[in-house]
């Protein structure tokens, strides 16, 4: 997976996930996954410009989590969770 996150705070301002199915001959590389991470934050309106890229291993990242980059470390670090966050709706859309 590939991070983009702004370099003055660590916030991550997008993620981007690679899924291979069974007939996948292979992953993609990391340049290949940076670019494609940039092109579809681009496409979603996000500004780039600045932004930092971090590669992080699927497993390393917890859904529900909040997180940002230790810019110094360049590591992924778990944040506490905020008062009264809820990670999904209380209630059915």
């Amino acid at each position: 997976m590939c991070l983009l996150y702004n370099p003055a705070d660590g916030r991550i301002v997008h993620i981007h996930r690679i899924v291979n199915y069974g007939s996948a001959k292979k992953r993609p590389g990391k340049q290949a996954v940076e670019a494609r991470c940039f092109e579809v934050a681009k496409q979603i309106g996000l500004a780039t410009t600045g932004l930092k890229s971090l590669h992080v291993p699927d497993e390393e990242f917890k859904p529900s989590t909040p997180y940002k980059v230790d810019v110094k470390k360049r590591k992924l670090v778990a944040q506490p969770m905020p008062a009264g966050w809820k990670p999904f709706p209380a209630k059915p859309l």
